[in-house]
């Protein structure tokens, strides 16, 4: 008998995981709103906030385009493209830097 579930395993999420920090030399852990944007809509997939120590971690769908955006009080905001495969989980450093 057939039913509407299908067996196959859902795609695993990918991930991205690292620390937010400033620029100075001293490399500030900055808590800050991290969200992630489907390029092609603009519209917010997901988004999280990096911890006290700066440290983020943050699932999404893989094997399509998004925008990594932060735009946080008092530094410049980053807007990057991103896209991993469906399953990957990838570490990335983000470094932010003062408004003049």
């Amino acid at each position: 008998v057939m039913t509407g579930v299908s067996n196959f395993p859902k795609p695993k999420p990918a991930s991205l995981t690292g620390k937010v920090m400033s620029s100075d030399s001293v490399h500030t852990p900055l808590f800050v709103e991290i969200r992630i944007l489907d390029k092609a809509t603009g519209s917010q997939v997901t988004m999280t906030k990096s911890s006290e120590d700066g440290s983020y971690s943050i699932e999404f769908p893989g094997d399509k385009q998004y925008i990594l955006e932060i735009n946080p009080d008092g530094y410049q905001k980053v807007s990057e493209e991103i896209s991993l495969p469906a399953g990957k989980t990838e570490s990335k450093i983000i470094i932010l830097s003062k408004n003049n």
